[in-house]
């Protein structure tokens, strides 16, 4: 990505104050429409802002590095803010305009926020915000989410983009999200990690899709999820959740999932490795196989012990921005990741 055109990257380092980041902003924005020869106000060079609030200082070059990824598809102000309000009592930023190879902008600021302002950030973003386009709010990493699902947050933000795989309390943090969305209906979430078990979701779907297998849906009696090295996380939790509020499962008295791990070099500790769905009809039984090996995802029909049907479907891992950035175009709120976090406290998991 570079520099906005016939300059070299502007800047304005430690701009102390939000009247000072404000009025960088505003001459970086009018040098790049003389520059472009599109001298009217009207003119925007973003589509959308972009918040990505990090509370670790060490996730901020990461996220600063996937922001301008994903603005390279959709052009944006991007603000990475840090907050702790440990620290003394400070407001410095770091101020830049880039052009992407196809054209598009992305005017970032970064802001470092110390003491009592750090529990107001969205008093300070505030203002720093393009009015009239989107506001996409990415909580980076495990960043405590009850600034995010605080009144003034939600009422800011048309989305709020998170990652439930990052927390150590997978359960905790899936109850959170559910209640948040009871809270606010409006509110758009959408969760990388739900993102990541797509196709685990769409592997399954497809195994009991033809009408040999269809009826077996009603007679699942257990299911057995393996994560790679830790278990019951956010991955293996989703996806139970998921089966539980697409079945229309009893309240506490489903089949039992029984959540395992194993250690699996080259994986992410959490993400699924293996799924085993079980189905008893009398003296006929049927499972279905998922197992991920390689960037590949082997799915295999067994009724009756007899193999049935295999089938291998490619599931690579994705990079962060690609994960934002197609969660980011969204139209649409999705109403399976509410009914499936809804259920994440309801499905019987055996100990």
């Amino acid at each position: 990505m570079s520099a906005a055109p016939g300059a070299a990257t502007q800047r304005h380092l430690h701009a102390s104050g939000l009247h000072a980041v404000s009025s960088a902003l505003d001459d970086l924005h009018r040098d790049a429409l003389r520059q472009a020869g599109a001298e009217s106000t009207q003119v925007r060079l973003s589509v959308v802002n972009i918040v990505a609030a990090c509370s670790d200082p060490a996730r901020v070059p990461q996220a600063i590095d996937t922001v301008v990824a994903v603005a390279e598809r959709h052009p944006a102000r991007a603000i990475v803010i840090s907050g702790d309000h440990t620290r003394p009592a400070m407001i410095e930023s770091d101020i830049a305009l880039r052009q992407s190879p196809a054209g598009g902008y992305v005017e970032l600021v970064t802001i470092d926020v110390g003491g009592e302002p750090a529990l107001h950030l969205t008093s300070i973003v505030q203002p720093l915000l393009i009015p009239d386009i989107p506001v996409q709010l990415w909580v980076v990493g495990a960043s405590p989410l009850d600034q995010a699902f605080r009144p003034d947050a939600v009422a800011l933000v048309d989305r709020l983009i998170l990652d439930t795989d990052e927390y150590e309390d997978a359960a905790a943090t899936l109850r959170l999200v559910s209640g948040a969305l009871e809270t606010y209906p409006a509110l758009v979430v959408s969760d990388m990690t739900w993102e990541r078990i797509r196709t685990w979701r769409e592997g399954i779907a497809q195994a009991f899709n033809g009408p040999a297998m269809r009826p077996w849906l009603g007679r699942i009696i257990g299911v057995d999820i393996v994560s790679a090295d830790v278990r019951a996380q956010a991955q293996s939790r989703l996806l139970a959740a998921w089966l539980a509020s697409s079945l229309d499962w009893p309240h506490h008295a489903g089949p039992e999932v029984d959540l395992r791990e194993v250690p699996v070099p080259g994986c992410v500790p959490g993400e699924l490795v293996h799924v085993r769905i079980r189905c008893a009809n009398g003296r006929h039984t049927a499972r279905v196989d998922l197992r991920r090996r390689a960037g590949m995802l082997r799915i295999s029909l067994d009724v009756d012990r007899g193999v049935d049907t295999t089938s291998v479907t490619l599931s690579p891992p994705e990079p962060e921005a690609m994960l934002l950035a197609r969660l980011m175009a969204e139209v649409e709120d999705d109403d399976v990741y509410r009914e499936a976090v809804a259920h994440v406290a309801e499905v019987v998991i055996d100990a």
